[in-house]
């Protein structure tokens, strides 16, 4: 059943209060040797039992095809993206990944503009501008990866992050060899947007009302929604097992797997549950209130500075989402 339009917006913002959980998890688990992996295994598990669920008490012959090739590609899309985020932590810090990760909405945007007849207005182009410069603002937030013996607490075993490949000095004990050149970093960077803007197309696509004002994702978004999880957890079940990289603390990874499971399919359902809203207002408000749950919650839980760029980031952030509304 469609959402009432007054609550189209709330919902958006409340999608990206629950994905700032993921980063905050991979946050948690970077000093431990929990790699994104790890916890996108939780995730794929929990969606896949939900989703699954849900979508066994749906007339399941009646599904287009078009939701079962949409949600395998969109599966297969996210699982590259993991392997993508890992290779990006394997070059830098968190934080300029989990922005490029946002900056999903600006493909997105653009192909519903030209495919979908979603009309750029002035007040959403102003909306996009703001999002992007919130974005890059974030993204110099934090100069270095986090050291995790300091990260790491009293009494806990300090684990080396292999995730960043450096050692637990900081980015001084990184052989210079190691250095990536910046073409080949933002390159990288590049392509997270890229792989994880796969999902937001086709929730857009589905999301488009027939001249009922039924769309696909009011009928049939669980069985999207379960092909994706379980396409990601297949995927990174099979790479576990074939590396043997599972030798992880199992209570914490579990810990952090479930919070950051609740945070995916709370948001998930929240973008499918209003993707009548255009993709110039609902992937920003999503992204940016992202960002800003996650810039606040590490300065208050994690101790980063709060420096210029982090002021910028809230304020840019508060004006996308106004800019939107508007």
């Amino acid at each position: 059943m469609p959402l009432p339009q007054s609550l189209l917006i709330p919902v958006a913002g409340l999608s990206g209060v629950a994905f700032a959980l993921i980063g905050i998890a991979y946050r948690m688990g970077q000093p431990r040797g929990i790699v994104p992996a790890h916890v996108m295994v939780c995730i794929a598990a929990v969606g896949s039992i939900i989703f699954g669920v849900r979508a066994a008490m749906l007339p399941l012959r009646e599904v287009p095809l078009m939701v079962i090739a949409l949600g395998v590609s969109a599966g297969l899309t996210q699982y590259v993206l993991v392997r993508v985020i890992k290779a990006a932590l394997d070059l830098g810090p968190l934080s300029p990944a989990w922005c490029a990760l946002t900056l999903s909405f600006l493909p997105t945007v653009a192909f519903s503009s030209i495919f979908l007849d979603e009309h750029m207005t002035p007040m959403r182009g102003l909306a996009l501008a703001a999002g992007i410069a919130c974005v890059l603002a974030a993204s110099a937030c934090q100069s270095s990866p986090p050291s995790p013996l300091s990260e790491a607490g009293e009494g806990e075993k300090k684990v080396p992050l292999p995730t960043l490949g450096k050692g637990a000095g900081g980015d001084e004990d990184r052989p210079a060899q190691h250095h990536p050149s910046r073409i080949a970093y933002v390159g990288v960077l590049l392509l997270i947007p890229t792989f994880n803007c796969v999902s937001q197309i086709a929730i857009k696509v589905m999301g488009k009302p027939n001249a009922a004002g039924v769309s696909i994702n009011d009928r049939f978004s669980a069985v999207f929604l379960f092909l994706l999880y379980f396409v990601i957890g297949a995927g990174l079940v099979i790479e576990l097992l074939v590396t043997r990289n599972y030798r992880v603390p199992l209570l914490r990874t579990a810990g952090l797997g479930l919070m950051a499971a609740f945070g995916s399919t709370a948001g998930m359902t929240g973008l499918t549950a209003c993707s009548a809203l255009p993709a110039a207002t609902l992937f920003p408000v999503s992204n940016v209130v992202s960002i800003l749950v996650a810039a606040i919650v590490s300065t208050l839980a994690f101790g980063e500075r709060r420096s210029p760029a982090w002021f910028a980031t809230i304020g840019l952030g508060v004006l996308a989402v106004v800019l939107a509304n508007l």
